[in-house]
């Protein structure tokens, strides 16, 4: 079984998806209901949007430091999984703006596709 400093895997990822995941979708539901769609969109998401960014990569700092010593213990691992990763992006990138250039798109529509 995957451990995580002692934890089991399961566990992680209840702790950094399930229950961020849910906890947004009760708040999103709530605020909904209680302040409406307009509230919603126009006040009170522009009050989180760079706190999300600042979340994500809290969480990602906690994650990968808690994995140093196995970063490190087996960094040709590591590169198995780089590797592809950084292929399979350049490749997706690659495919999408050349897609997007052939079908004459503009910029506005171009950019976000690939």
């Amino acid at each position: 079984m995957y451990t995580f400093r002692g934890t089991p895997f399961f566990l992680s990822v209840v702790l950094f998806v399930v229950v961020p995941l849910c906890a947004g979708i009760l708040t999103r539901n709530h605020i909904l209901k209680t302040k409406g769609v307009n509230y919603f969109k126009h006040q009170f998401l522009p009050k989180f949007g760079n706190i999300t960014i600042l979340g994500l990569l809290l969480t990602l700092i906690i994650i990968f430091s808690f994995q140093g010593d196995v970063i490190i213990a087996y960094p040709a691992h590591i590169g198995l999984i780089a590797v592809p990763l950084i292929l399979q992006t350049v490749l997706i990138f690659s495919i999408a703006y050349l897609g997007a250039k052939a079908l004459q798109l503009p910029h506005s529509v171009a950019a976000p596709a690939t």
